[in-house]
C-alpha cells in the first residue's frame, strides 16, 4: 500500500489510521472526507443519504453526469450505499457490524472511495472545457480553456506537451515535428480531464492576402531629434501591416489625409522622399526612419460596429452532441468580427458551425489570417477576417 494506490485526498485522510493498523478508522476518515468533497461542491450540511439524493437524485440532479434518469438513481444509490455502509456502521467509535480483517480489505475499501471520488471528477462544471483551438504560427497550438489554473497540463495521444505560454484561459502549445496525425489533446487540471479533441493535421500558418490598416493619421513629423523643427505638409502615418501571415505596425511619411480604422491599398512613390524623421510617441521623441520614400494609397474600406450574428442556446455543461464522455467533441468559435459593409459582401469563407459568432463591417482585404478548428473528427479551414477591436 502507497500514497499512489488511491487518490491523495483520500490517503491524506486515511494514513494516519492506516500506517498505525486502524483499518475501521481508515475506512470511516476516508469515506467522512468523501462526503465532506460532496457537501462542498453543492454547498449543503447535510450529511448521509438526504445529500446524496440532493445532489444525484433526478430529475433536477445538482450533480449530473448522465442524461439518463437511470443511470443517475444508480449513482445515487452507488454514492448513497458506500457512505451509509463504511461511515454509517463506524461513526461515534462504535464497531462496525463487519469489520475490516486488515490491511489488504482496507486498502481495496480506499480505492473504492477513490474511484467514486474520481466520478465527481467526471462533474461537466469542473472539468476543464477546450472551447476553441486556433494556429498561431507553425507548429503551435493555442487552446482557449474553461475552468483551468496554472498547473494544468496539456496531452498529446496521452503523452505530455510542451507549453509555451500560458495565461488564465489560454494555453500555446508545440506540436513536435515527430508527431503523427490525427491525434487527440487534452488538458488535465489535477485529475480533472477535458475531453479528448481530434486535430487532423500539423498546425501551419498559410500566407493569406496581406492587409494594411491605418492605426493613426496626420501623426506631426519634426526634422530633428529634438523635435523643434516641424515638416510642413507632410505627415506620418502607422499602418499596421499584416504580410506572410505576420503582423507589425510601421510609420510611412504621406501627404495623403488618412483616417484612422482604415484599410489601405500601399501605393509607394518611388519619385519621392523623405530623409530623416522624428516624431512625439507617448510623450518621447523616437525616430520615425531613416529614410522612406512616400505613400499614398487607394483606401478601400473601414471598420464599422459589431453585428451580433449569431446566438445559441444549450442545457448547461453540454456539448452540442448533448452527451459527455465522446471522444471527439465540438469546440465554441471563438467571435470572429468579418464583413464589408461599403460592399455588401461578407468576404470570408465561413464552415457550416455551432456557437456564437460576431461579424464586423470591414474590407475583404482587411486583416486576414489562417484559423481552423476541429469539429469532431474534421477539420474545417478558413481565411477568418479580424477586424478591429
Amino acid at each position: 500500500m502507497t500514497e499512489l494506490t488511491v487518490r491523495a485526498e483520500v490517503w491524506d485522510a486515511a494514513a494516519t489510521d492506516f500506517t498505525a493498523g486502524q483499518w475501521d478508522s481508515a475506512i470511516f476518515s476516508a469515506v467522512r472526507e468523501l462526503e465532506a468533497a460532496l457537501q462542498a461542491r453543492i454547498g449543503s450540511t447535510k450529511i448521509g443519504s438526504p445529500l446524496v439524493a440532493d445532489a444525484f437524485a433526478p430529475p433536477t440532479p445538482r450533480i449530473s453526469l448522465s442524461s439518463d434518469p437511470r443511470d443517475q438513481k444508480g449513482l445515487q444509490d452507488l454514492f448513497a450505499g458506500v457512505i451509509s455502509f463504511y461511515k454509517g456502521m463506524r461513526s461515534h467509535g462504535s464497531t462496525p457490524d463487519v469489520p475490516c480483517p486488515g490491511r489488504d480489505a482496507c486498502a481495496r475499501v480506499l480505492a473504492t472511495v477513490s474511484s467514486l471520488w474520481d466520478l465527481l471528477d467526471t462533474d461537466p462544471s469542473v472539468v476543464p472545457e477546450i472551447s476553441a483551438m486556433n494556429t498561431v504560427d507553425d507548429g503551435v497550438l493555442e487552446l482557449l480553456v474553461d475552468r483551468i489554473t496554472a498547473a494544468a497540463t496539456v496531452y498529446v495521444d496521452g503523452q505530455p506537451a510542451t507549453i509555451l505560454s500560458r495565461s488564465s484561459a489560454r494555453i500555446s502549445i508545440r506540436m513536435e515535428n515527430a508527431q503523427t496525425y490525427p491525434c487527440r489533446v487534452s488538458v488535465r487540471e489535477g485529475e480533472r480531464w477535458s475531453e479528448r479533441f481530434t486535430v487532423t493535421k500539423r498546425p501551419q500558418l498559410v500566407a493569406d492576402a496581406n492587409y494594411h490598416r491605418v492605426v493613426e493619421a496626420s501623426i506631426d513629423i519634426y526634422s530633428d531629434a529634438a523635435a523643434t523643427q516641424l515638416i510642413a505638409g507632410t505627415w506620418a502615418v502607422a499602418l499596421e501591416s499584416n504580410e506572410g501571415g505576420r503582423a507589425f505596425v510601421r510609420y510611412f511619411p504621406t501627404d495623403v489625409k488618412f483616417q484612422a480604422g482604415q484599410f489601405v491599398e500601399l501605393d509607394f512613390d518611388t519619385s519621392r522622399t523623405c530623409h530623416a524623421a522624428w516624431l512625439k510617441e507617448a510623450g518621447r521623441v523616437v525616430e520615425a526612419w531613416s529614410g522612406s520614400t512616400y505613400v499614398g494609397g487607394k483606401v478601400h474600406g473601414g471598420t464599422g460596429p459589431a453585428v451580433l450574428e449569431r446566438l445559441e442556446l444549450r442545457p448547461p455543461n453540454r456539448s452540442p452532441s448533448g452527451r459527455r464522455g465522446v471522444a471527439d467533441a465540438r469546440p465554441r468559435v471563438l467571435p470572429r468580427r468579418v464583413g464589408d459593409a461599403a460592399r455588401g459582401h461578407h468576404g470570408i469563407r465561413r464552415p457550416h458551425h455551432r456557437g456564437l459568432g460576431c461579424r464586423r463591417t470591414g474590407p475583404r482585404s482587411a486583416r486576414r489570417s489562417q484559423d481552423w478548428f476541429n469539429y469532431g473528427s474534421r477539420t474545417v479551414q478558413g481565411s477568418i477576417l479580424r477586424g478591429d477591436g
